[in-house]
């Protein structure tokens, strides 16, 4: 039997992401524009607003833009792969093929912002 150490369990990890990845298909320019407005204005929120913005606890969609870009709002210390398959099964079952993740306790937006392709 042979044990893979963290580092090569990691990097087999990123090679099926990575795959994953390159199996799906392109998201459509009016998709990545209304994603690009999406990111500003969460950007343009936590600017504003400054980490530690409270969600409203539940389970229930937070945002649809345009039918096109399913947002999830969080406030928690950090994103899991949790908050991942939350987005994700919104995805599944809607039209929808883009998502974000954005976590307002993030102190910088960037670092709390994920972008999700079905």
């Amino acid at each position: 039997m042979i044990l893979m150490g963290e580092g090569d369990w990691r990097g087999e990890q990123e090679k099926r992401k990575h795959q994953a990845h390159q199996d799906h298909q392109e998201v459509s320019a009016d998709v990545d524009r209304v994603a690009r407005v999406v990111v500003d204005a969460g950007f343009r929120v936590h600017r504003v607003l400054g980490p530690g913005l409270l969600e409203d606890a539940g389970y229930r969609l937070d945002l649809i833009v345009e039918k096109a870009v399913i947002v999830e709002i969080k406030t928690v210390e950090a994103l899991t792969r949790l908050h991942e398959a939350q987005i994700m099964t919104y995805l599944h079952f809607s039209d929808c093929r883009v998502g974000f993740l954005m976590n307002f306790n993030a102190v910088l937006f960037k670092n709390g912002v994920r972008r999700l392709v079905l």
